[in-house]
């Protein structure tokens, strides 16, 4: 499993690199007023920051002789596979139903299909959820979605 982590660090790693240097030829800008690769650099930099540490945690574990097997017992592809699937309907749905009702369903099928909750702790954490998206990126930082069924 190590290596496995080692290899693919350092594939992070160079990912990440290019994704900065790209970012920094499309010009960053400063912290009060951004440039176009402004995220994309500091995106590419936590994915290099990232891959560093799983590659030094890796380095650790073998040379404490902790070495893990690599198991793919425990994992839950029917719910990873529903997942997925819910996530394609979802950005179907977005463009016909709006924005709200999508995210509404979309967040109800997964604190009650996916990993089942109370109906009450999923309504209340669905409606929260819907509340916070639309503050967010509706009032806050004006982003414009589909209205589709609803007003708002």
């Amino acid at each position: 499993m190590e290596r496995c982590d080692r290899i693919t660090s350092l594939f992070w790693f160079i990912f990440g690199l290019y994704i900065t240097i790209s970012a920094y030829t499309f010009g960053i800008g400063s912290l009060s007023n951004p440039g176009p690769g402004f995220i994309f650099f500091l995106t590419g930099n936590f994915i290099s920051i990232l891959s560093i540490i799983v590659f030094v945690g890796a380095e650790i574990s073998i040379k404490s002789g902790e070495i893990r097997p690599i198991s793919w017992e425990g994992i839950r592809w029917g719910k990873m596979i529903s997942v997925v699937i819910s996530l394609v309907i979802y950005t179907y749905l977005f463009e016909k139903i709006g924005y709200m009702l999508s995210i509404l369903f979309l967040m109800l099928y997964l604190f009650k299909g996916i990993e089942p909750q109370k109906w009450r702790t999923a309504i209340t954490s669905t409606i929260l959820t819907c509340v916070m998206v639309y503050v967010i990126f509706v009032l806050w930082l004006k982003c414009q979605f589909p209205r589709g069924l609803l007003p708002f």
